[in-house]
């Protein structure tokens, strides 16, 4: 039987409750999550690109699981962001902004490590982008939390 985490039965124990918390309030320990993650994908090892893939994987096992699928036509592309309902209805669905973030962060480091002596300028600003986006994830998943979470998870 996989998690409710979806990430293949491989979460840590009590990462993620059953909802029965504070009247149906969502609870997720992020710090667990991200640690257990962390740890078992590469970031041992320094290895950005291997968590990045990690987390997009992730993500479409996410989406695929919740049937979250991005909004509008095979043509064009619109996202679809998480709402409040969503994440008192399941648990999994905080996971999406959470391993959006990651990855955003996982590819800045990447490019952090790739540039060491700072020859190439554009990375530079691709890497700041890409802690920018991870900014944004965090607080979409912030706000969230503060709406739909019990407050051990705010």
């Amino acid at each position: 039987r996989r998690s409710a985490a979806g990430d293949g039965g491989r979460r840590p124990a009590g990462a993620m409750g059953d909802g029965s918390g504070e009247d149906g309030a969502a609870e997720l320990r992020v710090l667990e999550v991200v640690r257990a993650c962390q740890q078992g994908n590469g970031l041992r090892h320094r290895d950005y690109q291997r968590y990045r893939e990690y987390c997009a994987r992730r993500l479409r096992r996410l989406r695929k699981g919740l049937d979250f699928k991005l909004a509008g036509p095979k043509t064009e592309f619109a996202l679809r962001h998480v709402s409040t309902e969503d994440a008192r209805r399941d648990e999994r669905f905080l996971l999406i902004p959470l391993m959006n973030a990651e990855r955003a962060w996982a590819y800045a480091m990447q490019l952090k490590d790739e540039n060491q002596d700072d020859t190439e300028p554009r990375k530079r600003i691709h890497l700041v982008r890409r802690l920018a986006k991870a900014a944004q994830w965090a607080a979409q998943l912030r706000d969230i939390s503060i709406a739909a979470c019990d407050d051990r998870s705010q």
